[in-house]
C-alpha cells in the first residue's frame, strides 16, 4: 500500500549513460519546455516527449516525490503523472504557496500530479480510519483545492478507503460516501472544473462508492489498484470501471479511470523475475489504454513503484527501465485509431496515430497472451497458493508473426530493432513496437493480414458428457479459431481405453476467427467406470507442419429429474453419477423437479472450519472477515454458480465487440453453504440477477433479492432446505434450492418435455477440505479467463480463481437413460 515512505534518491548515476542523459535533459529545460526534436529518423524510434501532457496515462508511484530527486528519473523514462506532491495533507499549515511551488517545480520537469488529501490523524478509532472530525476534514479539503486548482486541478479522497480494513478502520460505506458528497458539495459549487477521484477498487466501487439505493455518484472519476498479471481480465477490471462511472457518476466519469497502484513484482514468477516484470509494463499500460479507447474516457495508470516498497521496486531492473523508456518514446504523443483483433483470443493489436508528437510515424503495438495458471495468491504474501500449477506464464500462444510492406520498422519492448521482419519472435505478453511511414488505416489493414504462426491456433476444449456413457451419447469437442484468418482442418480423438467410437476424426472447414464450432464423436461402446475418462486428441492445421496434440480428464455432469428427501441421508442419491474433484476426495451430485435444485456433497475434511451462525450486525462481519469481494476463503463451505440468463441486467457490458475475448460475465447465481458452528445449517446467496455483481459489505446496498443468508435451514423455509452433517472426517452436504430463487432456471425447466435436454453452465466449487480449494471449471478443463467467475470479486473471472463459469452441465428431464435429440 502507498504510505509515502521517505525516499532518497542516490544523485550518482551507476551508469555513464545515464548521467549523459540526464545531462542533455536539463540543457533542454535551461532553454524552456523543450518537447521533440524537429526530425526523426526513420530508422529510429521517436525522440522523447519531456513537456507537460496531461492527457498521458504514463504514471509512475515514487513513494516519496521531492522533484529534485524524481524529475531527472521522470524525464529519462518519460513518466507524466505522479501521485501526491510530498505535502502531506494532515501536516499542510494552509499555506497555498507551499503547495503551488511544489506542483510548479514538478511541471518545471514535466510532470502533472494527482493530489492526495487524505489520513489526517484524529482517527475514528485512534488508529487510521475515518476522521473523528468530519468537518474539520471537509473544510480542509476546501482549503487545498481552493489553493491549486488553478495548477493542477485532480484530487483523490482517500487511499484504500475499503470498509474496516486498514485505512478505514471501523468505518462504514455510508461514512464514506457522506465524506465524499460532503467535499463535492463543499468544492463543486465555487471550483466546478476541478475533479474528484473516489474510490479503492473495482468492487469497492460498485459496492460501496455506487451502490443501489444510495444517493451516490459525488465523483469525477474512479480508482482501482490493478495488482495482476496482464490479462483479458485487466481490460475487463479498467473497461468495468469505466462502465461504472460513467454510468453512475455526477459528471458521467468525465476525470477517467485512475489505476493509482497496479503491477507486477518479481516474485510473482519463478524464474527471470526481472525480466517478466519487464515484459509485463508495455503490454499492462496497452490493455488500459484500450479500455479507455472503448470507452471514450482517460486512463491513467501509475505503475507500483520505483522505489519504497522492495517487493514491487523497478529502481534497479534495468530491463524494466528500458521497457518503460521505449513504451513512451513510441507511444507518447499519439492516440489509438482502432483494435485491430477484437476477436482472436491468443493476441492483441492496437494501431496508434500521431496527436502531439512530431514524429508522424503510425505506431502500432502486437503481443499475444500468456495464461497465468499458477496462483498469484496476494501481492504482500507472493509465496502462492494450493491451487498453483507453476510461476511462469504458459507459452501457448507464442510463436512468430510476419509483415509485408515498405516503410515498416519494428523493435521490441526493450528498443532493440528487429530486422527479420518475416520471422518476428512472439513470447507471452511481451510487446512488439511497429512504426510506418503512412496512414494509420494502412497500418491497421497489414497487420489485418499478418501471417501469424502460433504454438495454439485452435482452442480446443472437451465438454462434460451430458449422461451415463450409453451407445450413441457423444464426445463433444468445441474449437475455437484464436488468431486473425480463418483456418480450416482436422481433429482425431483417442478415445478412453476400452471404448470405441463411429468416427475418431472429424474435419473443420473455414473456422472464422473467434468462431467456437462443436464437433461429435458418438459412442458405439463403453462401459460406465468412476465417472473419470481420459482421452487424448492431434488437431491438424491446413498448411501447419506440426499438429496440436493434447489430453483430456471428462466426467458426465448431468441433473436428472428426481425429487429427493432433504435429511442429511444420501442414499436416495445412490442411482445418480457422481462428479468428483481432487482425485475422488470431493464428491458432488444434482437432481431437480419442479420446485427445487436439489444438491448433495460429499467432502473429505479432517479438520472442518465452518463459520460461526450468521448475524447480519456490523460487529459479527468484523470478526469473521465475510466479503463477497475479497473471498471467504478462510473458511469452509461449497459454492453452487450457475448461467441460465439470456438478458442478466447486471451484464453491463454484453453486446460490446470484445465481449468474448474479455468481458463475459458467465454468473446469474452463485450460492454458498456452510455447516456452521452449532450445528446450524445455512445456505447463503452471494448474486443473483439483478444485484449488480456486488459482493458482501456489512453495510453495502439493501438489495432484492437480499444478499447472504437466505430463509433455508434444516426444517425447511421459503427459498430452500439445508441439511449438513459429519461423518468421520467428512462433511455431508444436502440441499433443496426452491427455483423461485432461480426464475429463469425454473421457466426453462418448466418448459422442458420428457427426454429432453438443456444445457446451462454450472460450476461448483469447494472451500477447505483434505486438498484445499478446488474449482469445477478448472477440474473440467472448462476453464476460460473472462469478465465475472467465482467470488471474490477481486480478480473474479481470472484463471486462479477458476476463470469463466462456462462450464456445460446438462438437465435432463428424465433419468439421463435417453439421449437428446439430434439437433
Amino acid at each position: 500500500m502507498t504510505k509515502y515512505q521517505i525516499f532518497k534518491f542516490n544523485s550518482g548515476f551507476r551508469y555513464l549513460r545515464q548521467t549523459l542523459i540526464i545531462g542533455f535533459l536539463c540543457l533542454l529545460l535551461s532553454i524552456g519546455y523543450a518537447q521533440f526534436s524537429p526530425g526523426y529518423s526513420e530508422a529510429e524510434l521517436p525522440s522523447k516527449y519531456t513537456g507537460l501532457a496531461p492527457n498521458s496515462p504514463f504514471g509512475l508511484d515514487f513513494g516519496y516525490s521531492d522533484p529534485k530527486s524524481i524529475g531527472p528519473v521522470s524525464q529519462d523514462l518519460g513518466i507524466k503523472w505522479i501521485r501526491g506532491i510530498q505535502v502531506e495533507f494532515d501536516a499542510w499549515d494552509g499555506n497555498p504557496q507551499t503547495l503551488r511551488n511544489r506542483i510548479n517545480t514538478l511541471k518545471s520537469y514535466g510532470l502533472s500530479s494527482l493530489q492526495t488529501l487524505f489520513y489526517p490523524q484524529d482517527w475514528k478509532e485512534g488508529k487510521l480510519g475515518p476522521p473523528k472530525n468530519g468537518d474539520a476534514y471537509v473544510q480542509k479539503a476546501y482549503d487545498w483545492v481552493a489553493a491549486t486548482h488553478d495548477l493542477m486541478p485532480y484530487y483523490e479522497h482517500w487511499n484504500e478507503p475499503w470498509v474496516d480494513e486498514w485505512a478505514w478502520n471501523g468505518g462504514t460505506a455510508e461514512e464514506y460516501r457522506d465524506i465524499i458528497k460532503r467535499i463535492w458539495n463543499k468544492v463543486k459549487p465555487q471550483f466546478p472544473n476541478v475533479y474528484l477521484i473516489g474510490g479503492g477498487s473495482l468492487a469497492y466501487n460498485r459496492d460501496i462508492m455506487y451502490a443501489k439505493g444510495n444517493d451516490i455518484g459525488y465523483v469525477d472519476g474512479s480508482v482501482n489498484h490493478a495488482y495482476a498479471f496482464p490479462s483479458p481480465n485487466t481490460f475487463h477490471a479498467t473497461l468495468m470501471q469505466l462502465t461504472l462511472d460513467k454510468k453512475f457518476s455526477k459528471s458521467q466519469g468525465k476525470a477517467g479511470a485512475w489505476q493509482t497502484e497496479f503491477g507486477t513484482y518479481r516474485e510473482m514468477f519463478s524464474s527471470d523475475k526481472d525480466i517478466w516484470v519487464a515484459r509485463t509494463i508495455p503490454s499492462s499500460f496497452l490493455l488500459h489504454m484500450l479500455a479507455g479507447h472503448y470507452a471514450q474516457r482517460p486512463v491513467r495508470a501509475f505503475w507500483f513503484n520505483w522505489s519504497g516498497h522492495g517487493m514491487h521496486d523497478i529502481k534497479d531492473n534495468e530491463a524494466a527501465k528500458d521497457a518503460y523508456r521505449t513504451m513512451t518514446r513510441v507511444l507518447e504523443g499519439t492516440e489509438i485509431v482502432d483494435d485491430v483483433f477484437p476477436q482472436s483470443k491468443s493476441m492483441w493489436g492496437i494501431v496508434f496515430k500521431n496527436n502531439y508528437s512530431a514524429d508522424n510515424r503510425a505506431r502500432a503495438a502486437v503481443f499475444v497472451n500468456g495464461p497465468f495458471y499458477g496462483d498469484l495468491g496476494n501481492p504482500w504474501t507472493p509465496d502462492g497458493g494450493s491451487q498453483a500449477k507453476g510461476k511462469v506464464p504458459s507459452d501457448e500462444y507464442s510463436g512468430t508473426m510476419s509483415i509485408n510492406g515498405s516503410g515498416i520498422q519494428v523493435y521490441d519492448y526493450k528498443g532493440n530493432r528487429i530486422k527479420n521482419l518475416s520471422n518476428i519472435p512472439l513470447t507471452p505478453v511481451e510487446v512488439v513496437y511497429i512504426l510506418a511511414d503512412m496512414p494509420a488505416s494502412q497500418l491497421k489493414q497489414i497487420l489485418k493480414n499478418t501471417d501469424f504462426k502460433l504454438k495454439t491456433e485452435i482452442k480446443v476444449t472437451a465438454l462434460s458428457l451430458s449422461g451415463p456413457v450409453i451407445k450413441g451419447r457423444t464426445i463433444d469437442v468445441k474449437l475455437e479459431n484464436v488468431v486473425n484468418q480463418p483456418r480450416s482442418g482436422s481433429l482425431k480423438i483417442t478415445p478412453p481405453n476400452g471404448w470405441t467410437l463411429s468416427t475418431n476424426s472429424r474435419e473443420f472447414k473455414n473456422l472464422q476467427p473467434g468462431e467456437q464450432r462443436i464437433l461429435s464423436f458418438p459412442i458405439n461402446s463403453a462401459k460406465n467406470g468412476d465417472n473419470n475418462y481420459n482421452l487424448s486428441y492431434s488437431l491438424s492445421i491446413n498448411g501447419k507442419s506440426s499438429p496440436q496434440t493434447g489430453s483430456w480428464k471428462i466426467q458426465s455432469a448431468y441433473a436428472p429429474k428426481k425429487t429427493i428427501n432433504v435429511d442429511g441421508n444420501l442414499d436416495d442419491w445412490s442411482d445418480i453419477m457422481a462428479t468428483t474433484m481432487g482425485d475422488g476426495t470431493y464428491k458432488f451430485k444434482l437432481a431437480w423437479d419442479a420446485n427445487n435444485l436439489y444438491f448433495a456433497a460429499v467432502v473429505a475434511d479432517d479438520r472442518h472450519e465452518p463459520f460461526p451462525p450468521f448475524n447480519p450486525s456490523y460487529e459479527w462481519f468484523r470478526k469473521n472477515r465475510v466479503d463477497g469481494a475479497k473471498g471467504d476463503d478462510n473458511k469452509d463451505g461449497l459454492f453452487i454458480n450457475i448461467d441460465c440468463t439470456k438478458n442478466n441486467p447486471d451484464d453491463l457490458l454484453k453486446g460490446h465487440p470484445l465481449y468474448e475475448k474479455a468481458l463475459a460475465a458467465d454468473v446469474d447465481y452463485e450460492f454458498f453453504t456452510t455447516y456452521s458452528t452449532g450445528n446450524n445449517s445455512e445456505l447463503w446467496r452471494y448474486r443473483a440477477s439483478g444485484t449488480n455483481h456486488q459482493g458482501y459489505y456489512p453495510t453495502n446496498a439493501t438489495l432484492n433479492p437480499h444478499l447472504m443468508k437466505m430463509n433455508a435451514s434444516p426444517s425447511g423455509g421459503s427459498e430452500g432446505k439445508i441439511q449438513f452433517s459429519r461423518s468421520g472426517n467428512q462433511t455431508i452436504y444436502e440441499g433443496a434450492i426452491s427455483l423461485s430463487a432461480i426464475p429463469e432456471l425454473k421457466s426453462e425447466l418448466s418448459s422442458l418435455s420428457p427426454g429432453n435436454y438443456y444445457y446451462p453452465n454450472l460450476a461448483w466449487r469447494v472451500n477447505g477440505g483434505n486438498k484445499g480449494k478446488k474449482f469445477w471449471t478448472i477440474e473440467s478443463g472448462q476453464w476460460e479467463e473472462g469478465g465475472y467467475g467465482f467470488v471474490p470479486q477481486w480478480l473474479s473471472g481470472g484463471l486462479v480463481n477458476g476463470g469463466r463459469v462456462i462450464s456445460r452441465w446438462a438437465f435432463v428431464n428424465g433419468d439421463g437413460s435417453t439421449l437428446p435429440k439430434a439437433k
